[in-house]
């Protein structure tokens, strides 16, 4: 963050300002961008003490802006579900997003969630379950207040907040301009039955101007009581509703003229009519519903369109739903004012769990879910008789979703094809996922894929933006394309941020725990509301503010040249990028943008080198293998930039890659080691910030040829052997050289090689051993050897010479030394064999004496250059027959490898034939026997 990071000199109003460092380099800069200087200034300055408990969890929380580029809404949010029919519905005027063009998860990102202040101290609002309302500052006209931007009203642990949207603060500059945060409008108003530190809030408000220009915030409390409070915050009175605990949102409607109130009673089981507020005691009626009542009433509509009475549902074990027409419960009393007629109610229990969830409402047609998965549509017709051919029909959707453990407690939503039913726990996996089913055939369309978390708030439908988006139980907004031409059955998930700190990721979480309120969308905002852990007493709730922009900027890479068509490895070139920020859509405002101080990555295969006025610094490249550099560029709407720069081809690759991108995807450490990506801007267009050219590689070739070398060496004699290199590069390439014998590396050297057209000598000088005498000797020289200087060449086949070198062929011959060709059996005598060496050196050999085939001796003996040796034996006739021959035999070099060649093997051999002369018959004298020794 620090490499290009400027600091800015705003914050919130309601906390002290921080003096830039850099405020020159400010222009341009962007909501994000501002929130992460501070998330930096807040770890290297430690010493902002007040402001700690504020901004560690302002930063440690991501919440979003969603830079899906939605313009204003024209619709507020008046009641839960948006408005009475809780359709969740949110639909406009010219989205700049639409379906198909690709959110992407880098599209959500920071803004700001709301806290109070409480005597300099700042802790969070308390945990709500309730939808938050955003009206627009019209609503506003006559209560005094000064008010120009949209107002959120918040519900939190019983209490009623209302915030004035974030601006801009009128006193800085038109370049550089932030959002800041103003202080409260109004609040907070504590209303009866409990305080920050008790239940969650859990009714929702309910905003209506009536008949006689009041405008009211109607809400139940904690304690069973209906609160109605005006637009600058007054209570304007509290009425007792049984004392039950209210979970659900008031419907406030018109009847006979009076303005009337219907609500859940909570645990006492009953629906609770308001009537004549006009009075100082309004009348407040119920009637029993035979089970808990959580599920919000529904409008009933005449045929003009005019509410003619109510539908409510129990939580009970076989739940139920009833539909009240104030023509048969209501009445006027003769002073005029409207009182209880009746009980009369359409009553549907057959079938049903529980339905803690809420309607949606369609005209005549009401669509809900009982909690274990099956889905519902009521429909009925009107007449002068009333309502009439009531019925709810099952969906046949139900079958594959319902199960004994599958849990729905969030209502659902609607768009012009489909019924968005959440699914909170899909059969007891402590996962949720939200069902399309189709209002025409009750079947299932779509589904998201299943979460990792339960689901825990309503569907909510960007009608023009195509997007579904639900909230987590472990703090994550889903964002989901709803494109209804594809065949996929999911509805694919294009984005996703996280809103709940994940410090606590760990620890077990309570019911509703991660977003805990319901999403609203109005006015070019959205909120809700997020929990920190059960397990942080008052630091519990908080609620999130998102930008939905009208428009943004557009950032844009046209092309790259590379400043050649083809490249050669390890030469460099120059080329340039073409950067330019799309001029303002016509009707449209960027100036809240500012000047676009905008970075941009290059990458290739070794940093690249920036020519002219522009600063680099190093950065993490996109795709695998390269390395990049960013730098910054600045660019008002309509503006381009020709950004040079210098390349090297690689030594290693047939394909260079080059690759630009504006405002690109970084990555930051925001707390406790989580990461998250962002881009310094939102854009309208994403799709068109990166390029990337490839630029093929002429691979060079090092060529090793021959140079000089004999073919054949005496014993003892020297050669010198030569290679010649050359290289096809145009540029000079340092490489290795060995010279291997018998595949023996006895050389090793490094090398420089001309450009093409030089060369390269080496040499090798080889003398022939005594051992090798009589082989073929192999001496090679190899170029590059180890494949990596270069890496890559157009071939490695020639890269190596080679020379077989004939050692000098000697021979060795065996002849007959002292030969005695007779004996008489018995009889002793010596026999020699002289061994010649014909070579110039000596020989060590082997040599073998046999008798008759068998070998009777073996010795090595050395003969020297040009002589001989003589080897004997000593031999006995043995008793054999008269008449017969022994064979004696002598041999050199007998297995052929003490030299392997000889001129010839021929004379290596020396035989003896002995005859024998039988036994000596003549008598013995004494002496000596002349024929048995010698």
């Amino acid at each position: 963050m620090e490499r290009y990071r400027k600091e800015s000199n705003y914050y919130y109003n309601s906390l002290k300002k921080i003096k830039s460092r850099k405020e020159k380099e400010l222009s341009g800069t962007t909501p994000l961008f501002f929130i992460l200087l501070l998330i930096r200034k807040i770890k290297t300055e430690g010493g902002l003490i007040v402001l700690h408990k504020r901004l560690l969890a302002l930063f440690l929380v991501i919440a979003l802006v969603l830079t899906i580029t939605l313009p204003a809404y024209a619709k507020d949010i008046t009641a839960f579900g948006f408005d009475d029919n809780r359709q969740r519905r949110a639909s406009g005027e010219g989205y700049l997003l639409k379906a198909g063009e690709g959110v992407k998860l880098e599209e959500f990102n920071t803004f700001w969630p709301i806290w109070e202040t409480n005597n300099g101290d700042a802790y969070f609002v308390g945990k709500s379950y309730s939808q938050p309302l955003i009206l627009s500052p019209d609503k506003f006209a006559g209560t005094g207040l000064d008010v120009s931007r949209p107002v959120v009203i918040i519900f939190a642990a019983n209490r009623l907040y209302a915030f004035e949207v974030p601006g801009v603060d009128p006193t800085m500059p038109q370049e550089g301009r932030h959002w800041v945060v103003t202080d409260l409008l109004w609040g907070p108003i504590a209303l009866p039955g409990g305080d920050f530190n008790q239940e969650p809030s859990a009714s929702h408000p309910t905003y209506y101007q009536d008949s006689k220009g009041n405008k009211w915030i109607y809400v139940g409390t904690a304690d069973g009581r209906l609160a109605i409070v005006d637009l600058k915050g007054q209570v304007v009175r509290t009425i007792n509703l049984g004392g039950h605990r209210i979970t659900s949102a008031p419907l406030v409607t018109e009847y006979m003229g009076q303005t009337i109130v219907i609500a859940g009673g909570g645990s006492d089981e009953k629906v609770y009519v308001v009537t004549n507020l006009g009075k100082q005691n309004p009348n407040v009626y119920s009637w029993q519903i035979g089970g808990a009542v959580t599920s919000s009433p529904a409008p009933l509509y005449d045929n003009a369109g005019k509410v003619i009475g109510f539908a409510i549902a129990s939580d009970g074990g076989s739940g139920s739903v009833r539909l009240f027409e104030f023509s048969k419960i209501l009445k006027r009393d003769a002073n005029g004012w409207l009182v209880k007629a009746g009980n009369n109610a359409i009553n549907f229990t057959s079938g049903m769990s529980g339905i803690p969830a809420s309607f949606a409402v369609e005209g005549k047609s009401i669509y809900f879910s009982d909690k274990k998965g099956n889905f519902y549509k009521l429909t009925y017709q009107y007449s002068s008789n009333g309502i009439t051919n009531a019925k709810i029909t099952k969906l046949p959707a139900s079958a594959e979703f319902s199960h004994p453990n599958t849990f729905i407690n969030r209502s659902p939503a609607l768009d012009s094809k489909y019924v968005y039913f959440p699914i909170v726990d899909y059969k007891g996996q402590g996962r949720g996922m939200v069902v399309a089913v189709d209002k025409v055939t009750g079947r299932r369309a779509k589904t998201t894929k299943l979460f990792q978390s339960r689901a825990v708030t309503a569907p909510v439908i960007l009608e023009d933006a195509n997007l579904l988006l639900v909230g987590t139980e472990d703090g994550w907004i889903s964002m989901h394309q709803l494109d209804y031409s594809a065949n996929s059955a999911l509805m694919p998930q294009v984005g996703a941020r996280q809103m709940a700190v994940r410090e606590y990721k760990n620890l077990p979480r309570a019911y509703a725990e991660g977003l805990c309120s319901e999403i609203s969308v109005a006015n070019g905002w959205l909120a809700v509301g997020g929990t920190l852990s059960a397990n942080l007493a008052k630091e519990r709730g908080e609620v999130f503010l998102i930008k939905l922009y009208e428009t943004a900027p557009d950032f844009i890479i046209d092309k790259i040249d590379p400043g050649t068509s083809k490249a050669e490895p390890g030469k460099t070139y120059r080329g340039v990028i073409y950067a330019r920020r799309a001029p303002i859509l016509p009707g449209k405002d960027e100036s809240e943008w500012g000047t676009g101080i905008v970075p941009v990555n290059i990458e290739s295969h070794k940093k690249v080198t920036l020519k002219g006025n522009f600063d680099a610094k190093d950065t993490k490249s996109v795709l695998q293998g390269l390395q990049a550099i960013e730098t910054l560029v600045k660019l008002q709407p309509g503006e381009s930039v020709q950004i040079p720069f210098e390349w090297t081809a690689p030594m290693d690759k047939d394909t260079a890659i080059i690759r630009a991108e504006i405002n690109p995807l970084e990555e930051i450490n925001y707390a406790f080691g989580e990461t998250t990506t962002f881009r310094m801007y939102f854009e309208r267009n994403y799709n068109n910030n990166a390029k990337m050219v490839t630029v093929p590689v002429e691979l060079i070739d090092l060529i090793a040829s021959k140079g000089s070398g004999k073919s054949q060496l005496k014993v003892g004699e020297s050669g010198t052997y030569s290679v010649i290199v050359t290289s096809t590069s145009s540029t000079p390439i340092t490489t290795d050289l060995v010279w291997r014998v018998n595949g023996k590396v006895v050389k090793s050297t490094q090398i420089t090689v001309p450009a093409a057209g030089g060369k390269v000598t080496d040499s090798y000088t080889y003398t022939m051993p005594a051992e090798n005498a009589g082989r073929t000797v192999t001496i090679e020289a190899e170029v590059n050897p180890n494949r990596n200087k270069p890496p890559k060449e157009k071939s490695f086949s020639n890269n190596k010479v080679s020379y077989a070198v004939e050692g000098e062929v000697i021979d060795l011959i065996a002849q007959q030394g002292e030969y005695n060709p007779a004996l008489m059996v018995g009889e002793s005598d010596y026999y020699s064999v002289v061994v010649k060496n014909a070579g110039d050196v000596p020989v060590t050999t082997d040599l073998v004496w046999r008798q008759n085939g068998k070998q009777i001796r073996e010795i090595s003996i050395t003969i020297p250059a040009k002589g001989y040796k003589e080897d004997r034996i000593k031999f006995t006739m043995p008793h054999i027959k008269e008449g017969s021959t022994v064979k004696l035999e002598a041999e050199v070099n007998p297995y052929r490898n003490k030299p392997p060649k000889e001129k010839t093997f021929a004379n290596n051999k020396a035989t003896f034939p002995v005859e024998c002369l039988g036994v000596d018959q003549r008598p013995q004298t004494g002496g000596g026997n002349p024929y048995l020794s010698k």
